[in-house]
């Protein structure tokens, strides 16, 4: 029978790096975390292409966590809404290809808790087609949580591949604004699970996994690919507002199942 990937695949952080900027630098060593540490680069800080960077250089399954520690004065703040954007340049990020790494949101001081506090905008973003994604996620066990993803040409968040199993995504605004309001559509999916991704959970259980995925140009969520399967879409918001009272639609479909994509739940 099928059963919905458990909060247990998801394994408690041991080791931590936090984004000091919204610059989108990489003038740091990101041969590792304490290499970033010690050596960020002459701005000093630490932005989150570094941190995805010194990640993925890490041998070994130990889980990891990026936290945000972003100063009220930097660049890239609104203080009447308490949203840090973090705003791209024309290089997509790099892809969670390492697995077992939570980037969490939720975890910047003076964040609102009514919305994500942290938004990632891909207008600039310009790559090969289908690479001008938010974030790739090609590996497993990774948690993405608290974040506002719009903009992006491509999908805000992209599942690609058999290796991209037992991942999360929770609390995140998928082509809706910072507040979940005005549009800020990605030009094609919320989320994109294809190519024989399994077992990952969009959403989950209580309204702090709950995303909200709308005003996407194609669908919400594109689940695609005959060895696609056992992921769960639960408890999400696809093409409502915030307030659950207006809509937000997606151009195409709430959900989209293709290609031979089966044993997928929604709902």
């Amino acid at each position: 029978s099928f059963a919905a990937p458990a909060a247990s695949d998801i394994n408690p952080a041991a080791a931590s790096l936090s984004v000091t900027t919204s610059a989108d630098t990489a003038d740091g060593n990101t041969s590792s975390l304490d290499a970033l540490v010690a050596q960020p680069g002459p701005d000093g800080a630490i932005s989150l292409r570094e941190a995805l960077l010194a990640t993925n250089a890490i041998s070994g399954t130990a889980a990891l966590t990026i936290g945000f520690n972003l100063p009220a004065s930097g660049a890239g703040y609104d203080s009447a809404r308490k949203i840090w954007t973090i705003t791209l340049g024309a290089l997509a990020l790099p892809a969670l290809s390492r697995g077992n790494l939570t980037i969490d949101g939720r975890s910047q001081p003076g964040g609102s808790a009514s919305h994500p506090p942290i938004a990632i905008d891909g207008y600039a973003v310009y790559e090969a087609p289908g690479r001008s994604n938010g974030l790739t996620i090609t590996s497993a066990k990774n948690t993405v949580r608290g974040l506002t993803l719009m903009n992006f040409y491509d999908d805000a968040i992209l599942l690609d591949g058999a290796g991209a199993a037992f991942n999360q995504v929770a609390g995140c605004y998928l082509g809706a604004g910072p507040e979940g309001g005005a549009p800020r559509a990605n030009s094609y999916f919320g989320v994109e699970i294809r190519a024989g991704a399994h077992d990952n959970l969009i959403g989950g259980a209580g309204p702090a996994a709950r995303n909200l995925i709308g005003s996407n140009d194609h669908s919400g969520v594109f689940i695609q690919g005959a060895n696609t399967t056992h992921n769960t879409v639960a408890g999400s918001w696809i093409g409502a507002d915030a307030s659950g009272q207006a809509p937000l639609g997606n151009q195409v479909a709430g959900v989209m199942i293709s290609g031979g994509a089966h044993d997928n739940q929604i709902g």
